[in-house]
């Protein structure tokens, strides 16, 4: 999991440490990339905006080198949701969602599925699978 802020990164961990194991913490999307390599994760939680390198830069990156991994992004901009999605990322969590939506988010990323917490979604009152994505029919 990756966010340049310590206060999210112990956040992240929190809720993700209810079902899974957190392999690595770190601040930027550099150190995503270098550590997603050597460890292979299921799944990576990631910060948008980061210095050095973002989390989308760094999902295209690690695609470059042929992995695969699912990420969920998080931000606190929920318009940043759909250019996350439509640039390849499983599931999209605002910030203020975070403690409440994390685990589902990473469990559906983990399962194929798209997901987008209420914070961001149409309806703000329930969380939502988009129904386009990039101009093409969700499954």
């Amino acid at each position: 999991m990756a966010d340049d802020d310590p206060f999210f990164r112990k956040l992240f961990a929190s809720a993700l440490r209810t079902r899974f194991v957190v392999s690595a913490a770190v601040e930027n999307g550099r150190q995503v990339v270098d550590s997603a390599g050597a460890r292979r994760p299921a799944v990576i939680v990631s910060d948008v905006n980061m210095p050095v390198l973002g989390g989308v830069g760094a999902m295209h990156a690690l695609r470059e080198l042929g992995q695969s991994t699912p990420f969920v992004m998080v931000s606190a901009d929920p318009e940043n949701a759909r250019t996350c999605l439509e640039q390849g990322a499983a599931a999209f969590v605002h910030k203020r969602d975070v403690a409440r939506e994390l685990v589902a988010a990473v469990l559906a990323a983990l399962s194929g599925q798209t997901y987008v917490s209420a914070g961001a979604a149409d309806d703000p009152a329930r969380p939502y699978v988009p129904r386009q994505i990039a101009g093409e029919a969700a499954g």
